[in-house]
């Protein structure tokens, strides 16, 4: 058996032990998968509610003393100086989400002024603009930060905007707390502990990337702030969803390590850090699927 297909190593009391502060994964009974993410739109649907029901995001909705169309208002009116530069960040950075895909891409002006592409070509930007807007002013606090845009993106492409909202708000409070604060101090401890796993699990790698000079948490950062969506195909990103909605936080560390397996060959091979980096930043060409 190759180096790819070993037992999985995670053991979870040890992420319990490196993790600080302790926070809730929000665990949820196992919900099956199913579909993809741009295939029918019934399936699409389907995925999405199983998502919706696992995070209870309904229960968030009820709860809120604003709607969502309350939200939306008050983000695209309010003017004082914080809000304003949120609404500047999000509008830099909801032209970098997935370009690639024609839901977010408004395709190439003319020089008549036209648009090139499908009449709906981009018609997610506006929802995505709506939905970043609105959730800084939900949470005023925390604002807005830099990769919650590819998040908010794939629930968007799953759900009805209202729910793509809802859904978010629990990623962000009930999910991964304090990812996305000043300072990062959540993020940091679980990044962190995964070099911990990692150091346990996987010492050869470890030590590669040492020898390297490669910080684990270089790359990790990325992964854990965008919940892996602007890492893997979307093959693997709906997989990892689906286990992340059900099963909490910890499944990302489960990826990493995963991933890590997936290409230890690859990392113990390199010459140089900045080939290691691709291969941890998923630029490898091949294809990482995640089967839990």
């Amino acid at each position: 058996m190759g180096e790819s297909s070993r037992a999985f190593p995670l053991n979870y009391a040890t992420v319990d032990s490196a993790r600080e502060p302790a926070r809730s994964t929000a665990p949820q009974p196992a919900i099956p998968g199913g579909g993809e993410r741009f295939g029918k739109p019934g399936e699409m649907w389907d995925r999405g509610m199983k998502w919706k029901a696992a995070c209870r995001a309904s229960e968030r909705r009820v709860a809120s003393p604003y709607t969502y169309h309350n939200l939306v208002l008050l983000g695209a009116t309010i003017d004082d100086a914080a809000m304003v530069q949120h609404r500047e960040q999000i509008d830099k950075d909801i032209e970098r989400t997935f370009p690639e895909h024609p839901a977010f891409n408004k395709g190439r002006e003319t020089v008549l002024g036209l648009r090139e592409g499908e009449p709906d070509q981009g018609h997610l930007l506006e929802p995505l603009r709506r939905l970043l807007s609105a959730y800084c002013v939900r949470n005023p606090v925390l604002g807005y930060c830099q990769s919650m845009n590819f998040v908010a993106a794939t629930l968007l492409m799953m759900l009805s905007e209202q729910d793509a909202f809802w859904v978010f708000a629990c990623v962000v409070e009930d999910y991964v707390p304090g990812y996305y604060e000043e300072g990062m101090a959540a993020l940091q401890a679980d990044v962190s502990a995964l070099d911990q796993v990692v150091q346990s699990a996987l010492p050869r790698t470890h030590a590669k990337l040492e020898e390297l000079g490669l910080p684990l948490e270089l790359v990790a950062v990325r992964w854990f702030l965008t919940l892996y969506c602007d890492v893997f195909a979307t093959e693997t990103v709906l997989r990892v969803l689906d286990r992340f909605f059900t099963h909490g936080s910890q499944v990302l560390f489960e990826v990493a390590i995963a991933y890590m397996i997936h290409v230890e060959e690859q990392l113990l091979a390199c010459e140089d850090a900045e080939e290691a980096k691709d291969i941890l930043a998923a630029r490898s060409p091949a294809l990482f699927n995640a089967h839990f």
